[in-house]
């Protein structure tokens, strides 16, 4: 599961435990509730013909993003925002929006795969002309 809190009004950092057995229960039905939205890729781990649904991965949105109109106060208050949010098979890539509160700025991206018991740290690359003097 991936959840940005940030875009829920919530701490930027939130852990939750997944079993594999919560796979089964994913609803790929949108529901009204953020919350309970969710998008369900599967990924094949092998490319092989015998691959049963077993043998997939998820890549969970559980989460929506803000509205684009909504993105400048979401940074003005917060001084961070996921601004956009691409899935695709094992692949997440984003746009996070950070107020231009210093010339230099770092944002990294936290994640796990075990839950928890280890995690990797991603630093974000800069976008060339994102600034529009508020925020970058």
């Amino acid at each position: 599961m991936v959840r940005f809190a940030d875009s829920m009004g919530l701490d930027l950092e939130h852990i939750r435990h997944i079993l594999v057995d919560d796979y089964t229960m994913v609803d790929a039905n949108p529901d009204p509730h953020p919350l309970n939205s969710s998008i369900v890729i599967r990924a094949p781990r092998t490319l092989s013909a015998s691959s049963s649904s077993s043998n997939c991965r998820y890549l969970v949105k559980r989460f929506n993003l803000p509205n684009s109109y909504n993105i400048p106060k979401l940074v003005d208050a917060k001084k961070v925002c996921l601004e956009s949010l691409t899935i695709l098979d094992l692949s997440l890539t984003g746009v996070i929006r950070v107020a231009n509160v210093a010339f230099e700025k770092q944002v990294h991206v936290r994640y796990t795969l075990d839950g928890w018991a280890t995690w990797t740290e991603v630093r974000a690359s800069f976008i060339d002309s994102s600034s529009n003097g508020a925020n970058d």
